[in-house]
């Protein structure tokens, strides 16, 4: 009797869509590093388009800048919650969760969140780390909030 599995890979509907099988190699910690600011960089791209309540699904947080400040300490901070076994998606995980506190952030806003403030500057926001005892955590603002330090 064939496995399940085998069965699942040799079957026509689903090995036609199998072009590449990619050996997995675990990353090092510089490689993390680097994929986490590509994700950083992705994220601050799709923010920056533009407000669309129209589309399908909806984007309301949009036309935002993103600045990254020292980004090679905050990738390498970011690098060390890499999980071998999930391998970049553990990096993306978290940038996701710094995506849902930019959400956060700009949701709480008091401004209504409309399509035209496409016509005005963008909403700048800065993401640098910040000194928690003993290390450093991930602190998301918007320009010209007062970062408070941790005692």
């Amino acid at each position: 009797m064939k496995s399940r599995t085998t069965y699942k890979v040799t079957h026509p509907a689903v090995a036609r869509r199998i072009s590449n099988f990619l050996p997995f190699i675990p990353f090092s910690y510089v490689q993390v590093a680097v994929i986490s600011h590509k994700v950083l960089r992705s994220l601050g791209n799709r923010i920056r388009m533009p407000i669309d309540l129209h589309s399908q699904p909806p984007q309301p947080v949009g036309h935002l800048h993103l600045s990254l400040v020292k980004d090679g300490d905050l990738c390498k901070l970011l690098a060390e919650d890499y999980i071998q076994e999930l391998a970049a998606r553990s990096v993306q995980n978290r940038v996701h969760g710094l995506e849902d506190e930019v959400f956060m952030l700009y949701t709480a806003s008091s401004d209504e969140i409309t399509e035209s403030t496409n016509e005005g500057p963008h909403v700048k926001y800065t993401m640098q780390l910040h000194p928690a005892d003993p290390t450093f955590e991930v602190a998301i603002r918007e320009d010209g909030a007062t970062l408070i330090r941790s005692e």
